[in-house]
């Protein structure tokens, strides 16, 4: 079949190429001191630039799942499209996607199904150089080798019409996790970073996505359907880690800010 593997578009560049050092790192950053949970998560939020940047931050979220691994049969990963623009939620055609560890398959019949009820539609444009979503590939790929991914890369699409997605998916039984990949506020120097990151992490651990606005997140519309659908089953929040690139670049004065957070069943 000539789309039955979505190749790596960015492996070499965001995260390592070559299997033995990609697991190496993997391996570095989850080895993280971190609480473990005592029920796993129904949702993570994690960033997504090159790990050299928010690699550990996005582990802490990723650690939650440990000791949890035959929980999850589907992961339904939701990402900002960085490169081409469109309207509505794309899917791909792709039965599999590759990084340096191999192949990750995805949940094809979930994948038709939304499709069929036209709450997605197939774009593999959109998806061949995308990084937002394959760079948290090589994490399930570590921590739930058993998965099955659903990725859907966000356009211009309403809260309602995302939510309408994790609707579709999602029962108090269902064996599925839901990832947001995004970024925090972009190229503000380290001070006002810290400032506009930490209002929008207050916004995110009391499900206020009405708080959010354009340039708190790059990803603000999967980030906002997700805390709206939250709020709607009194989720808990957790905050894992906040942070900004000058950590590892030493740039103070363009910075981009990186979040981790946690959700859980259960009352606020």
């Amino acid at each position: 079949m000539p789309n039955s593997v979505r190749p790596a578009a960015v492996a070499g560049q965001f995260y390592p190429g070559v299997a033995d050092a990609l697991r190496q790192q993997l391996n570095a950053l989850l080895a993280q001191e971190q609480s473990q949970p005592a029920t796993p998560p129904t949702a993570l939020i994690v960033p997504h630039a090159g790990y050299r940047y928010s690699g550990a931050t996005a582990a802490l979220a990723y650690q939650q799942l440990a000791g949890f691994a035959q929980q999850w049969q589907q992961i339904l990963l939701l990402g900002p499209a960085h490169r081409v623009a469109f309207k509505g939620i794309a899917s791909s055609t792709h039965h599999d996607w590759q990084t340096p560890l191999g192949n990750y398959p995805v949940d094809r019949q979930a994948v038709d199904y939304l499709q069929q009820q036209g709450l997605v539609r197939p774009f593999d444009l959109a998806h061949q150089e995308e990084h937002s979503l394959e760079v948290q590939i090589p994490f399930l790929q570590q921590l739930l080798p058993q998965g099955r991914l659903i990725p859907l890369l966000v356009g211009t699409a309403a809260t309602a019409e995302i939510s309408a997605v994790i609707e579709a998916l999602w029962t108090p039984t269902a064996a599925l996790l839901v990832v947001v990949s995004t970024d925090l506020s972009h190229f503000l120097n380290a001070d006002s970073a810290t400032e506009r990151d930490s209002a929008t992490a207050t916004a995110i651990t009391q499900r206020h996505p009405e708080a959010l606005h354009q340039g708190d997140a790059c990803g603000i519309r999967p980030l906002a359907a997700l805390l709206t659908f939250a709020r709607e089953r009194q989720w808990r929040v957790e905050q894992l880690e906040l942070c900004n690139s000058s950590r590892s670049s030493g740039d103070y004065q363009r910075v981009v800010g990186y979040g981790s957070f946690a959700l859980y069943p259960g009352h606020p």
